[in-house]
């Protein structure tokens, strides 16, 4: 996933410096990752500021924060996205599809929902911004991922698509070109895009790009 480079930490914050996402965290599972790190290093908040407040070890925040060790479970994900001000409902879409990637079963998934207090399936409304961006280009998108994937496979990448744009919406809305910002989310999304064609065999990954006819 194309996202902005990460800010610097805050100065004077004590303890050391979060490390990298390890190499071999897939796209699904940095989908929310990325936005979920981004929150984290503007928030001021050390890693032991987030331990004490969702009683979690610290060893284990860094490990979730980097992408190493197992798939973290939904209860202290959705913890962590509370006190970082996250919304929940796209954050929940994005991993659970990145534990079907890391080959959690669907019974893995149901039971780190349980006991949640808010279990996520409270569909939230984004922001007004988003959600007009969204009526404007969805069209578009829809006719653009439908040169390359079947039906379901489409509406799932855009779907994708518009979930990550809610989590790093604040850097959408900050970029030079929103629009451009939102198409290489597109190109980006966990879902398997095939390789691009060319210009004379297809739609291609060129900005702006040309949508297919239907």
């Amino acid at each position: 996933m194309i996202t902005p480079a990460e800010p610097p930490a805050s100065p004077g914050r004590p303890g050391r410096k979060l490390g990298p996402i390890a190499p071999t965290v897939g796209s699904a599972h940095r989908a929310w990752l990325d936005p979920m790190r981004q929150n984290y290093l503007a928030s001021g908040l050390t890693l032991n500021d987030l331990s004490t407040r969702v009683r979690f070890a610290k060893s284990k925040l860094s490990e979730l924060l980097r992408g190493v060790g197992l798939y973290p479970r939904w209860e202290i994900v959705y913890l962590l996205a509370t006190e970082l001000g996250m919304p929940n409902w796209p954050l929940y879409q994005l991993w659970c599809q990145a534990a079907y990637e890391a080959h959690k079963s669907s019974e893995w998934v149901d039971n780190c929902t349980e006991g949640t207090p808010t279990l996520t399936a409270t569909h939230t409304a984004p922001p007004l911004e988003h959600r007009a961006f969204r009526e404007l280009v969805e069209t578009d998108y829809h006719l653009f991922a439908q040169a390359f994937l079947d039906d379901d496979q489409r509406d799932a990448a855009v779907d994708d698509t518009f979930d990550i744009l809610w989590l790093s919406w604040d850097d959408a809305l900050a970029s030079q070109d929103t629009r451009r910002y939102a198409w290489n989310v597109l190109r980006a999304t966990p879902r398997s895009w095939p390789a691009p064609r060319t210009a004379t065999a297809g739609p291609s990954w060129a900005w702006p790009p040309s949508t297919p006819s239907p």
